[in-house]
């Protein structure tokens, strides 16, 4: 071969090298940004190419996803913690008072704009601490709940511990209601005595509330656990007297034309029930359906003419020399 035809055999050769790098670099530059406007040659669909291809796609999907998604745009600048909040549902209390008186779902949500968020931790109640994978829930009774709860972001920042504190009461109080009567005379009747015992270990005990076929009679207020109704039978006194004798114990006078009504005993078929509320707002009745005793009444309903009358002192209205309009109970206490 002569020495002239060695650089003419060159030329050719390097100009078709340059070639070939350009496409490559052109194909891997399409490819990556996904728009394709080179036409397809042999080389690119050779086996090695498709190969090194894939391989070097799959490399930057890999780089992507950890520099996003696991180690955060600069781990080696954050100096910054994650913050974290904490979602209650029901977000404020559904009892009375502040109290929950239903399950609550507690849901953790960390954020951190650098780095990422690594893991979260949370305790109750003191109790050991746990990684929060997802929402949990708070279901016992207790008048102080304590959540707490930090994260820790990729690049090793703590977060400082937060908590979150509420009360929950989501159990019934307890209540028996029994009857009495005590001791008396026909003068100042027989007293009936309604025992409501209420008790409640968690919010404690709020009010009872008396009834008598489902129409309130009388509320108590406090936290018990006794308390205590006496059945208001009482006597209404209207007409005309004379000598009139007002003591602590007795109102005696004489009866010109008096007419006294009233209902000293139980009416029949009569419902007693009590509800007892907690200071949550739970409650619960208990009820004695037509109670079976029945008590002497101070004296006997009707129309009473020139005749002594002699009735206890617990009594409101007014009586006078001449007249007299009152109530009188058939209780040695006063209802009020």
């Amino acid at each position: 071969m002569k020495k002239g035809e060695s650089k003419l055999y060159k030329k050719p050769l390097i100009g078709v090298s340059i070639c070939a790098v350009m496409l490559l670099v052109l194909s891997s530059l399409t490819i990556v940004v996904g728009y394709q406007s080179v036409k397809s040659s042999p080389m690119s669909d050779s086996p090695l190419f498709r190969l090194k291809l894939q391989g070097f796609l799959n490399h930057s999907e890999k780089r992507i996803k950890i520099h996003y998604l696991e180690k955060g745009t600069n781990p080696e600048n954050d100096i910054i913690p994650p913050v974290t909040i904490c979602i209650l549902d029901p977000p404020e209390p559904n009892g009375k008072n502040g109290w929950y008186v239903s399950k609550i779902t507690i849901t953790l949500i960390a954020t951190d704009d650098n780095s990422g968020v690594n893991i979260t931790n949370y305790q109750v109640d003191e109790e050991v601490w746990q990684t929060y994978l997802q929402p949990f829930n708070i279901t016992t009774d207790s008048s102080k709940h304590t959540i707490q709860y930090f994260s820790v972001d990729n690049a090793g920042n703590i977060e400082p511990q937060k908590s979150v504190t509420f009360a929950m009461d989501r159990t019934r109080p307890m209540l028996m209601l029994t009857y009495n009567v005590t001791g008396g005379s026909n003068l100042t009747g027989w007293v009936i005595t309604f025992d409501a015992t209420a008790t409640d270990t968690t919010s404690e005990m709020n009010r009872v509330e008396f009834y008598i076929n489902d129409y309130v009679q009388k509320t108590i207020v406090g936290p018990g656990p006794e308390y205590l109704w006496d059945y208001p039978s009482s006597y209404m006194v209207r007409g005309f007297i004379r000598n009139p004798e007002i003591t602590e114990e007795y109102v005696k006078f004489y009866a010109r034309l008096v007419i006294i009504s009233g209902y000293p005993q139980l009416p029949p078929n009569v419902v007693i029930s009590a509800i007892a509320y907690d200071n949550a707002g739970n409650w619960i009745k208990d009820v004695i359906e037509t109670p079976t005793f029945q008590v002497q009444p101070i004296i006997k309903p009707g129309f009473y003419l020139f005749r002594d009358v002699t009735l206890p002192s617990n009594y409101t209205g007014y009586i006078g020399n001449y007249l007299i309009r009152a109530s009188f109970n058939n209780n040695q206490r006063k209802i009020t």
